[in-house]
């Protein structure tokens, strides 16, 4: 036990010091997954065109409905990052050609909201019709991006 305590205090310690690195390596220089707030409501097309990457297929969660997890909020970008890798692995499509989504709608999940380390809109979710609006102008925005995506 006093050495596994040992061993998470200096691991620790070597992760809060980062001074020893140049700076360079520590930008991140891949993107796992793409968050869309429910805040970029109009102005989703400027969000999407920051992903570098010619996309032919995406995974869209909003982590409300993980199954037998529930409510993750933004936690869930797990989901579509895993599917993605299974189309990957089994059917042979390009990493890069992947685009995992996790949507910010909110959540109704409580001790999330009042989590201080939760990183999404500490918001209950919004009402189905609002949701709708915003998922039709995902759609367009995607499609005009990348015509031809399977969702």
């Amino acid at each position: 036990m006093h050495q596994m305590v040992r061993n998470i205090h200096s691991t620790r310690r070597s992760v809060l010091n980062l001074s020893y690195l140049n700076p360079q390596q520590l930008m991140i220089r891949e993107n796992t997954g793409m968050y869309l707030s429910y805040s970029d409501k109009g102005n989703l097309r400027s969000v999407i065109q920051n992903w570098l990457h010619n996309v032919e297929i995406t995974v869209v969660t909003d982590g409300s409905r993980i199954l037998g997890l529930g409510d993750l909020g933004i936690n869930g970008m797990g989901i579509p990052v895993g599917k993605l890798a299974l189309y990957t692995a089994c059917a042979g499509i390009r990493p890069d050609a992947c685009l995992p989504l996790t949507l910010d709608l909110g959540t109704n999940n409580k001790k999330l909201r009042q989590d201080p380390l939760y990183m999404g809109s500490r918001v209950p979710k919004v009402t189905p019709q609002e949701e709708m609006e915003f998922l039709d102008e995902l759609m367009a925005v995607l499609t005009e991006r990348w015509p031809g995506y399977a969702l």
